[in-house]
């Protein structure tokens, strides 16, 4: 199974995946793999921040997850993904698949990397994914309740 963890940067994936990350190696007797878009970016040497490079980016990435999820593992997933056909490719090549778009609001505190938000990023509809956390309005144990409570619903 695949949980991606999408939105743009400071959105809190990288918490929220290493949250829910501890929670499955604490609570679940599986392998869990955990891919983070930043440091993926820094082995594949990628730095095409274009649309078509960041477009490539996410399915070289989606394809190294088919590879760990088909040694029958769960791979936590913390990228920005902010087209939908990235994301629709996410979930036309995977048979479980969860996702979960992080949103916060910088007008309502900066957290730093603003500089980098995706100015073309396409907001998904609700339809398109499993989960939307305002983590802004929501604790961090709030939010990760919630992954914890949807993730339920898979397994």
């Amino acid at each position: 199974m695949i949980v991606a963890f999408f939105g743009q940067p400071c959105s809190g994936k990288t918490t929220l995946c290493k949250a829910f990350f501890g929670f499955i190696r604490k609570n679940l007797p599986i392998k869990c793999h955990y891919m983070d878009g930043d440091k993926f970016r820094y082995v594949f040497t990628n730095k095409d921040y274009s649309r078509e490079g960041r477009i490539n980016n996410l399915k070289l990435a989606c394809d190294v997850a088919r590879y760990e999820e088909s040694l029958n593992d769960i791979v936590l997933m913390s990228f920005v993904f902010p087209y939908k056909e990235s994301r629709d490719y996410l979930k036309q090549n995977f048979k479980k698949v969860m996702i979960v778009y992080l949103e916060y609001f910088p007008e309502m505190g900066k957290r730093g990397r603003e500089d980098f938000h995706v100015a073309d990023f396409d907001i998904p509809e609700p339809n398109e994914v499993d989960l939307i956390l305002n983590t802004t309005a929501m604790s961090e144990e709030q939010c990760l309740t919630q992954i914890i409570n949807t993730y339920k619903k898979y397994v």
